[in-house]
C-alpha cells in the first residue's frame, strides 16, 4: 500500500504538490487508486486502511450490499427507481408525478447520497410545504413518493434500514380543500336535459339570421344525446372518466348484462366487471351505430365531453354560474360550481352520486364497496357517500317506541310519593311531566322544624328511620 500526494509541473515549469492524500494498492493482481480527500496524514492512513479492507471483503464476497451503494450518487438511484416504475407498467402520469416529488425533495433538502435521505430532512421538507399553504392531500402525495422510494431501496438492499419508518402522513380529513357532492335526482335530470339540448340551442342562438339546417339539427341532437348518455352511464355504473373514455363495444357483455373493464383501462390495473342496468343496456344498444366494430370506442373523442363541456352543461342546468371578464375573449369564462356548503361539482361527482344512491337505497355497505371497486370500505362510506341524499330524520323516527319510556313518570304517577300542597290533581287536566326542580321544591310530609330558640319546643322532629321497612326479620327459636 502506498500513501502519496501527487506532484506535477505547471506550465511555467514550477513544481506543484497536491495538498490532499491518495492511496494506491494491489489486490489479486488488480491496481486500485483512491482519493482520500483529506490533508491530514493520520486521517488519510485510517481511510486508506478502510478502503483496503472494503476491497478485501468485496473480493471475498463478504461485503454488505448496502455498502456498495453508500457512495453512489442519489441521482443514479432515482434513475434506477424510474426504470423500475416503467418496467412495472405504471402510467406516465403516475411515474412523472413520483419523479417530480422526489426531485423536489432532492432540490429542497440538498441530499446528494442515499445516506442523506433521513427523517430530519424529510420532516423539514414536508413542514415547509404545509406552512406554504398546501393541502394535506397534496403534502401526503409527496410523502407517499418518498416512502415508496425508500421501501424500494430497502427491498433491493441498497440501505440497511428504513430511515422514514417513524414518519407519519397528515390527517386529510382535517384539511379537505376539495369536497365533492352528489347530484339529487332532480339535478341529475336537469343535467341530462341540458346536455341534450345545449348544442342545438347554442348553435341556434349563434345563427339568428341564417338558422340551422335540418342536417345540422340532426347532427347536433345526436351529439347532445351522446353526451347525456355518457353522464347516464357514468352515474349508473360508477365508471371513472378515464375508464369510460376507453370503453369499447367489445367490453359490453350482453349475455351477462355487465361492463368489462380490462386491466389496461382500470385504475387498479386488474380486470374488473360491473353490472349494467337494463335501461342503460337498451339505451346503449339503440345508440350503437350499425357499422360499429368490436374494437371501436363506445364514446369517441368527438362526442366524449371534456371537463369544460361538463361545466358548461352544469351551468346550463342551473347547477352553477359562469362569469367572464370584460376584456376576456369569448369562451374564456370562469365557472363556479360550488354550493352553499362549499362542496364542488365535477365529472367525478357522477361516481359519488352512484355510490350515494346505492347507500340511500339500503344496499349493504360491502355490496356498495364491491360495486365501487374500492380497496377499503372506509373510502366508500366516508368519501363517496353524500349524507345529504340519505334520509337521516326518517332513520331516527324508525327508532321511536310506541309508548313513552316507563322510567319517565308523569305527574300523577309521582303524586303518591311527593304530594303537592294543593292536594290531588284534577283528572280533567292533561297529564304533565315534572322536572327535577319541582321535586326538590316539593314539601315533605311530617317534617317539623325546630323552634326559634333552637330547641324542640316540646315537639320532636319526626324520625325518618321509623318509616323505613325492616331490613331483616329474626326467626324466633
Amino acid at each position: 500500500m502506498r500513501l502519496y500526494r501527487p506532484k506535477w509541473k505547471r506550465a511555467d515549469g514550477e513544481a506543484y504538490e497536491c495538498p490532499k492524500w491518495y492511496v494506491q494498492f494491489h489486490l489479486n493482481g488488480k491496481l486500485f487508486r483512491r482519493a482520500l480527500g483529506t490533508t491530514d496524514k493520520r486521517v488519510a492512513q485510517e481511510k486508506a486502511m478502510t478502503a483496503f479492507r472494503l476491497e478485501e471483503r468485496r473480493a471475498a464476497g463478504m461485503l454488505d450490499p448496502a455498502e456498495e451503494h453508500r457512495d453512489k450518487p442519489l441521482a443514479d438511484h432515482l434513475a434506477d427507481f424510474e426504470s423500475v416504475l416503467r418496467s412495472r407498467g405504471a402510467s406516465d402520469s403516475h411515474r412523472q408525478d413520483r419523479m417530480a416529488c422526489l426531485n423536489e425533495f432532492v432540490e429542497k433538502s440538498g441530499a446528494r447520497f442515499l445516506r442523506d435521505v433521513d427523517e430530519t430532512r424529510a420532516t423539514t421538507w414536508l413542514r415547509a410545504l404545509t406552512d406554504g399553504g398546501l393541502a394535506a392531500r397534496t403534502v401526503n402525495r409527496r410523502y407517499q413518493a418518498a416512502r415508496q422510494f425508500v421501501r424500494w431501496a430497502l427491498a433491493n438492499r441498497r440501505i440497511g434500514w428504513d430511515p422514514l419508518a417513524s414518519l407519519k402522513p397528515l390527517n386529510e380529513r382535517v384539511d379537505r380543500r376539495h369536497v365533492r357532492r352528489a347530484l339529487t335526482p332532480d339535478e341529475f335530470a336537469r343535467l341530462l336535459a341540458a346536455a341534450e339540448q345545449r348544442p342545438l340551442a347554442e348553435k341556434t342562438k349563434e345563427r339568428v339570421l341564417k338558422g340551422v339546417t335540418p342536417k345540422e339539427r340532426v347532427k347536433l341532437l345526436a351529439l347532445g344525446r351522446a353526451r347525456a348518455l355518457v353522464y347516464a352511464v357514468a352515474a349508473g355504473t360508477g365508471l371513472r372518466r378515464g375508464e369510460l373514455s376507453r370503453l369499447r363495444w367489445g367490453d359490453l357483455e350482453r349475455e351477462k348484462g355487465s361492463v368489462f373493464i380490462p386491466a389496461a383501462s382500470a385504475k387498479t390495473k386488474r380486470d374488473q366487471s360491473v353490472p349494467l342496468r337494463s335501461d342503460l343496456a337498451q339505451s346503449l344498444a339503440a345508440y350503437r351505430p350499425k357499422a360499429a366494430e368490436v374494437g371501436d370506442l363506445v364514446f369517441p373523442p368527438a362526442v366524449f365531453p371534456t371537463l369544460r363541456t361538463f361545466k358548461r352543461d352544469a351551468v346550463a342546468a342551473g347547477l352553477g354560474t359562469a362569469t367572464r371578464a370584460k376584456a376576456a375573449p369569448r369562451g374564456c369564462e370562469t365557472y363556479d360550481l360550488t354550493d352553499d356548503a362549499g362542496r364542488d361539482l365535477d365529472f367525478h361527482c357522477l361516481r359519488v352520486s352512484f355510490v350515494s344512491n346505492l347507500v340511500a337505497a339500503g344496499v349493504h355497505p360491502r355490496v356498495a364497496q364491491a360495486l365501487a371497486r374500492h380497496a377499503k370500505i372506509d373510502t366508500t362510506m366516508s368519501v363517496y357517500c353524500d349524507l345529504s341524499l340519505l334520509d337521516l330524520r326518517g332513520a331516527v323516527e324508525k327508532t321511536a317506541p310506541g309508548a313513552p319510556c316507563s322510567r319517565l313518570a308523569p305527574t300523577s304517577a309521582v303524586s303518591s310519593r311527593f304530594p303537592s300542597s294543593s292536594g290531588a290533581s284534577d283528572p280533567s287536566e292533561p297529564e304533565k311531566w315534572i322536572s327535577p326542580s319541582d321535586v326538590e321544591n316539593e314539601p315533605v310530609e311530617g317534617l317539623i322544624c325546630a323552634g326559634a330558640d333552637g330547641g324542640s319546643g316540646g315537639t320532636r322532629t319526626r324520625d325518618l328511620r321509623l318509616d323505613r321497612p325492616c331490613a331483616c326479620l329474626r326467626k324466633s327459636r
